[in-house]
């Protein structure tokens, strides 16, 4: 099994802290931390990835596991590993290897409609059919129907679409049962194999709402805009779409490259993303990928599934210490940087759809806005997080923004929301520092009353409310 390994510093891509917070940190490593402890804990946190991946992974279907972190003060992302590329055999993982974000794209593709806010190119109150006025008009597609979006589409607001507010029914949701009525001739298992597009892959969502209303309605799937909280890839679509659109057309693949990619530094060349069939270049680096998601009681292997019902909603692949350099920059300065100092105030309560102003606002139950996920409680204060699923992965982050600690957890199978991996990550997270005596850095507004019960164990309590 390989042990870890430390990546080169490069400050430029990591937020600098303060002398004071060095040399408090320096104090406590030397109080707390010798040599000895830390390969103690390499050993206790390998053990612990070998134990989850025969434990979890035999009821989970899952055979590789990557884990990273970073440590308030330092440039070094730490990674671990443990498991094979298939289930009862393969090759060993490696820390280079690539599994799947899932939705954690979602904030990536957001921070590019930030920079166009930024910029005065984008308004987020806004009609989304000031945006995408070509849609509203009826358009015929590949698979024999055609359809305008609908009406009631054009005034929902784009900050709408991004915090799952918008009404407009979620892709994948609304495919499946028009695969269970017949409409597509294919269960949803082998209609996601199709070669699809964007524009068509959204177009069949606005086919369900204006061919079935009232099964829209009764199902919930469909609603006033701002009414309530519903989760819904559709509106990440259409991100994209706006996206492409206001940087003069280009592909959004060719945008992350450009604008969000390069945080991860070295390791940029190895980070995709997906939106059709995966090559050959980068399935070689991927472990076998399982799933029970597709409508099947069992996990099924979807390795060499295409990727056209992920895209702006999930598609993006890579290592988990990728995944920490590239969303680091934005807590720091970016979205979640803009979200703590109240800058963008979208987040919405997801159990009543309604606007919050403050972290604290976000408890007991966790909020939403923008592509993140956040929630405050005593214990820890403000958590950062989201767990994304695409076809056979699972990828949960969790941003400890009181603390300036990051964890990050991947695992090669998906199970539909169920047996979420928070837990398994808020362990690695206590393990490998002590929350009672950390610094804490990210200001009373993140920050719990009181040190005396931190545990960052307590993300497991963030998982599905």
């Amino acid at each position: 099994k390989k042990i870890k390994r430390q990546t080169p510093k490069n400050p430029s891509n990591m937020s600098t802290t303060t002398t004071s917070l060095l040399v408090a940190l320096t104090i406590l490593l030397v109080t707390t931390a010798p040599q000895c402890r830390a390969d103690d804990l390499s050993m206790q946190i390998q053990r612990f990835l070998d134990q989850y991946v025969t434990s979890d992974g035999t009821e989970q279907n899952f055979s590789a596991v990557q884990f990273s972190y970073l440590t308030p003060g330092s440039d070094d992302v730490v990674s671990y590993v443990a498991g094979t590329t298939e289930m009862n055999g393969g090759s060993e993982v490696t820390e280079q290897m690539l599994f799947g974000w899932g939705s954690i794209s979602k904030e990536l593709v957001t921070s590019l409609l930030m920079m166009k806010v930024e910029s005065g190119e984008l308004n987020l109150y806004h009609d989304l059919g000031s945006y995408l006025p070509e849609y509203f008009e009826q358009q015929q597609y590949s698979l024999g129907f055609s359809v305008a979006w609908p009406e009631e589409w054009k005034s929902v607001k784009i900050y709408q679409i991004l915090n799952m507010t918008s009404g407009i029914p979620d892709i994948n949701r609304s495919v499946d049962v028009l695969c269970r009525i017949g409409f597509t001739g294919k269960p949803y298992s082998e209609f996601v194999k199709e070669n699809l597009g964007v524009a068509e892959i959204i177009a069949l969502t606005a086919y369900f709402a204006v061919a079935y209303p009232e099964a829209c309605q009764d199902i919930k799937f469909c609603y006033s805009p701002g009414s309530q909280y519903n989760y819904s890839n559709t509106g990440y679509f259409m991100a994209g779409l706006i996206a492409s659109k206001l940087f003069g057309g280009i592909s959004l693949q060719d945008l992350l490259n450009d604008h969000v990619f390069p945080s991860a530094d070295d390791d940029k060349d190895t980070i995709y993303f997906a939106d059709g069939k995966l090559p050959t270049s980068i399935l070689s680096q991927m472990p076998n990928s399982y799933s029970k998601v597709l409508g099947n009681q069992n996990f099924i292997n979807v390795t060499d599934y295409p990727w056209n019902f992920m895209g702006a909603a999930g598609g993006v692949i890579g290592s988990t210490s990728s995944l920490i350099k590239i969303l680091k920059p934005l807590f720091s300065t970016g979205i979640g940087g803009g979200l703590a100092a109240g800058k963008w105030g979208h987040f919405v309560n997801k159990k009543t759809g309604d606007l919050v102003e403050l972290q604290k606002d976000c408890n007991p139950l966790s909020c939403y806005g923008l592509g993140v996920e956040a929630l405050y409680n005593d214990i820890v204060g403000t958590l950062y997080s989201y767990e994304g699923e695409p076809y056979g992965f699972r990828t949960v982050y969790l941003y400890y923004a009181c603390y300036d600690y990051f964890v990050t957890l991947s695992v090669n199978s998906a199970e539909d929301g169920t047996n979420i991996i928070y837990q398994a990550a808020g362990k690695l997270a206590n393990m490998v520092l002590d929350p009672l005596l950390l610094p804490q850095v990210g200001g009373a507004e993140n920050c719990p009353p009181s040190q005396t019960n931190a545990d960052f164990l307590s993300a497991k309590s963030f998982s599905n409310e």
